[in-house]
């Protein structure tokens, strides 16, 4: 059986997976851009296989979605992010990631939110490393208020934000 395998933790691996604990869900693009700076095809096809073996051994959960810009043709993207497994090795290795489960029973139709927060913590990321300020991020809110994530930014002083990601009325 494949779960049983052993899992040998390649770079490329800790890389999908320490990202996916750090953004939560991921499609394939997102991962290559992270990983390579590009969305070339041999970049893409190279994340596939090894979020194809991740999922396989127990790590990753992916789901099918339908974007919604979606024009009838193709194959429909799958958006990618830890299993309970996963959550697990994440927690051990990268604990101030806050990892958080992707399970397989994650509405599809919530998936283009989610993405939109992953990506917008990306921006975020950057430009606090470009500004060579610190950032910290937590996903959820626990608090009276109730956002998607809170996060922090310090530079010569430290200011906290809400995250409340919205693309609909």
């Amino acid at each position: 059986r494949m779960k049983d395998q052993l899992f040998y933790p390649t770079e490329l691996k800790l890389k999908i997976l320490e990202n996916l604990a750090r953004y939560e869900v991921l499609t394939t693009r997102d991962l290559s851009l992270l990983i390579y700076e590009n969305e070339e095809q041999d970049s893409t096809r190279t994340i596939n296989r090894t979020l194809s073996l991740l999922n396989t051994q127990g790590f990753v959960n992916q789901i099918f979605f339908r974007p919604e810009v979606y024009l009838g043709r193709g194959n429909l993207p799958n958006a990618s992010g830890l299993s309970e497994k996963g959550v697990a090795l994440a927690e051990e290795r990268w604990p101030a990631t806050y990892p958080k489960e992707f399970p397989l029973t994650h509405s599809p139709h919530t998936i283009e939110h989610d993405l939109r927060r992953a990506r917008t913590h990306i921006a975020i990321a950057k430009l606090a490393d470009n500004q060579m300020w610190l950032s910290g991020w937590k996903k959820g809110g626990n608090h009276l208020v109730k956002p998607d994530d809170v996060f922090e930014i310090t530079g010569a002083k430290t200011s906290h934000f809400f995250l409340e990601e919205e693309h609909k009325k």
